[in-house]
């Protein structure tokens, strides 16, 4: 897998300021992703590399849930913040 893509994918589609990769960043990731699974498995379909492809892709859920999470955790913070003290 590149060793661009990787951290880009670890780090989710939320903003940079807040750690990270950005959507555009992140989604091009993916679709590298997508690219790489593709080429493996009509070339190589016993690769390695392909294994390694399809369980990274298999952790993405869990980042994008994560990312969701914290965005609405944000979210709902600030409504009561600002309900609380406005």
């Amino acid at each position: 897998m590149s060793q661009d893509v990787e951290p880009v994918v670890r780090a989710g589609p939320g903003p940079v300021a807040n750690g990270g990769s950005g959507l555009d960043a992140f989604l091009q990731a993916m679709n590298k992703l997508q690219l790489a699974q593709e080429y493996f498995e009509k070339n190589n379909p016993q690769s390695v590399e392909l294994e390694n492809v399809v369980s990274f892709i298999c952790l993405v859920p869990d980042i994008v849930q994560v990312e969701i999470v914290i965005e609405v955790t944000r979210k709902v913070s600030a409504t009561i913040y600002d309900a609380w003290f406005s």
